[in-house]
């Protein structure tokens, strides 16, 4: 993601845009406005024995992340009800978008199969229905980059057939996540998310390269992270497998 682009002077004249995807007409996506940053972080739940001791901290270095580039003012969302993540969604889907480059959303909570994230309450909301199927419905973000980071887990390795049909145009999105589909990610009491940090870390080192890129340094940080207590964080015999996950449909360098 070439997010250092973000800081640069915004254009006088914006395009307007229409309910189809526009043709490609360069290589690169207009990044010449302010990025759209919305985040739901779930720490604190109805059952405090789903409470997620640590994610603070993942809360604190978005924070810090967003403070080096261009951004409207964050639209942070903390520990919400599945309906108040729905009414907010509702809301997304119809806000106008067209004085900002892309849409970038951060996500923290417990998760579970097909991609279902876990609300204050205990309910479980759909990522792709609930979350991603109300942005790409949004015709003011047509043919602008979309960038979804979860910091959640995937269930256990069981997929369900989703029967909804997508009613939206599917392109122009990148999702990252903390692990591969079916499978766990850790999190640390103290400290919080390594996934969290790591990619935060590694998007701001690499801010003049494609954010394509980001997974494979992501995924040799997994590998060749050592624990505490000196073995290595990809360690079969201990359980310990994450490795993130990346699903793109970017038509341009982002």
């Amino acid at each position: 993601m070439h997010v250092d682009a973000i800081t640069k002077n915004c254009r006088q004249n914006d395009t307007s845009v229409g309910y189809y995807t526009q043709p490609v007409k360069s290589g690169t996506y207009d990044l010449s406005k302010n990025a759209y940053v919305l985040v739901f972080h779930h720490d604190q739940f109805k059952n405090p024995k789903n409470n997620r001791e640590g994610s603070a901290n993942d809360m604190k270095q978005i924070k810090e992340f967003c403070q080096h580039y261009r951004c409207d003012r964050l639209d942070i969302n903390e520990n919400k009800t599945k309906a108040e993540v729905t009414r907010k969604m509702g809301e997304i889907s119809r806000k106008d978008f067209t004085k900002n480059s892309c849409l970038i959303v951060f996500i923290m909570s417990h998760g579970s199969a097909n991609d279902t994230i876990m609300a204050k309450d205990g309910q479980f909301y759909s990522f792709q229905d609930d979350v991603v199927e109300y942005c790409t419905s949004n015709r003011t973000l047509n043919d602008k980059p979309k960038l979804f980071v979860l910091q959640a887990c995937r269930g256990d390795a069981t997929m369900v057939a989703d029967a909804t049909p997508s009613m939206s145009y599917k392109g122009d999105i990148i999702i990252f996540q903390s692990s591969y589909q079916g499978a766990v990610s850790f999190r640390d009491t103290e400290s919080g998310s390594f996934f969290m940090q790591a990619f935060l870390r590694l998007a701001h080192e690499h801010n003049s390269e494609s954010i394509v890129k980001i997974n494979p340094l992501l995924n040799q940080e997994f590998t060749n992270k050592n624990m505490p207590d000196g073995s290595t964080w990809f360690d079969l015999d201990n359980g310990r497998t994450q490795i993130s996950g990346r699903n793109t449909s970017l038509r341009m360098t982002f």
